[in-house]
This record gives structure tokens, sequence and C-alpha cells, in this order.
């Protein structure tokens, strides 16, 4: 836990991951405030459905109970407070947040883990403290840990994830284009592999952008991919050559015939 001083006020932050259920519902206030543009439909669906098996990053100020020292107008909610469940009493306020979405890719006919960064998102008034910084440079270290050769996301502005080293590898595909989730290793080199569930959950999201009309929305007018490398040496296994820098490695990448969708 870092601790900094604001307003003469020393604050305590910390960055965690979260994996239970009852600990990522918190998130959900401050998802609802970033991404107004998806319905309350949808967004039951993502808590319900995404955020079964996926993985939250984290930047919380931290304070003890007994004397909580959060600067005064701050617009937080009830539902943004944590409080730990070991005996300490300390509670926290949620400022920033980057989820990791698990999928398995088919890369060149190898089945590849990997995970996609979605509803990346900081309190508007705690912007530019470098909470998110932390959140994704987190998320990044938990990838590495595990070697997973690289994430993506879809941005709404490329120039936020260029410095974290990010390139653009391909143009993003509508969920019409995988509705049937039958993709053949002989149309592209990189696509999402699809058990029952996931196709089934593909087809609902699908009818919820139908239903609501949010198809597309909060997205620039030619979205695309980014990806990063994560675990070099995975990479390289996962390619089977050995190359020079991230710089050779994503150029590999953006050379493939990818297909990868704009669900979350």
């Amino acid at each position: 836990m870092s601790s900094e001083r604001k307003c003469g006020i020393e604050q305590q932050y910390r960055t965690r991951a979260l994996f239970l259920p009852e600990e990522k519902k918190f998130t959900r206030a401050l998802y609802e405030r970033a991404f107004p543009e998806d319905s309350a439909a949808y967004v039951d669906y993502y808590y319900r459905e995404k955020c079964r098996d996926n993985i939250i990053f984290v930047r919380e100020e931290c304070s003890p109970r007994e004397n909580e020292s959060f600067v005064q107008g701050d617009s937080f909610v009830r539902e943004d407070l944590f409080t730990r469940g070991d005996g300490t009493g300390e509670t926290a306020r949620l400022l920033s947040m980057a989820h990791l979405n698990p999928y398995l890719l088919s890369v060149c006919g190898l089945p590849v883990r990997t995970f996609m960064i979605a509803a990346v998102a900081t309190e508007e008034e705690r912007r530019r403290e470098g909470h998110m910084r932390a959140a994704l440079l987190a998320c990044f270290d938990f990838l590495a840990e595990r070697k997973i050769p690289f994430t993506y996301l879809l941005p709404v502005d490329e120039s936020i994830y260029e410095p974290f080293g990010f390139e653009t590898v391909c143009a993003f595909s509508p969920k019409t284009e995988t509705e049937s989730g039958l993709i053949s290793a002989s149309q592209y080199d990189i696509f999402c592999i699809r058990d029952l569930a996931a196709r089934e959950r593909l087809l609902e999201e699908t009818e919820l952008d139908k239903a609501d009309g949010s198809s597309g929305s909060g997205l620039p007018e030619h979205p695309v991919i980014m990806a990063k490398v994560t675990c070099p040496e995975s990479f390289d296994r996962m390619a089977g050559i050995c190359f020079e820098n991230n710089a050779a490695r994503l150029a590999w990448l953006r050379g493939r015939k990818i297909l990868l969708c704009d669900e979350v």
C-alpha cells in the first residue's frame, strides 16, 4: 500500500485484484457512471455473466473506519465503499478499475489463453492522478506472472494506451460476423475459440444490442483492436520465432488475419 499526502491529509492507496462476485459488485456504480451508453439490461448481463469468471483490478483510497480521512467534496456513493473482512475495520473507496476478461484464442492453429482488457474507468474527479496507470500495471504484472503472451483491448482513444506499449493490430469486427461461431483456420489466423456457453453469451449480447439500439455506441468512427506483449518468451514460443523486440512481435501479430469482435 502506498501513502501520499493530499490537501494536507495523508491518503493511503492500494491496488489489488477482485476475484469474488461479492466484491466485484461494488465496481458496478463506477461502470454505470463511466459507460452511460450501456443499458441497464446490458449491465445486468455483464455483471451476471462476464464478471462470473473475469478478474477486476482496482485502485482504492483507504482509511481506517474510525477516522475516515477522505477529502471532502468527493462525489462517491455508499456502493463505492469496500470494507475489509479481516477485522481491521478499514474501508476503501474505488477510484479506478480495469477488467481482465478471459478468452481462448486460436493462433495459427494453436490454442492460446489470453485476456481482453475492458471497462477501464476512473472517477471523473480523480483522473490524472495515476490511478488508472496503477490498475493497468497491476494487470500487466498479473499476465506476465502467468506467462500470457499478449493482451488486447478495444480503445475509445488509441493515444491513451500507446504509452503502455499497445499498438493497433487490426480493425474490430462486428458481432454479426461471429454469431454462428463457425470460424475456420482457412479464414483467419487468429480468432476466438467458442464453446457452447460462449456462443450462447454472444447471441445474448447481440440480442441486447438489438433491443436497446446500443450497438457501436461509445466507439470511435473507425474502432480498432490494440495489443500488447505481456510475456515475450511465451509469445516467441507461440509464434515459433525468436524476435528481437516487442515491436517485431507486434508487427508479426499485425501481419496475421485476425477476427476479434467487439464483445467484452
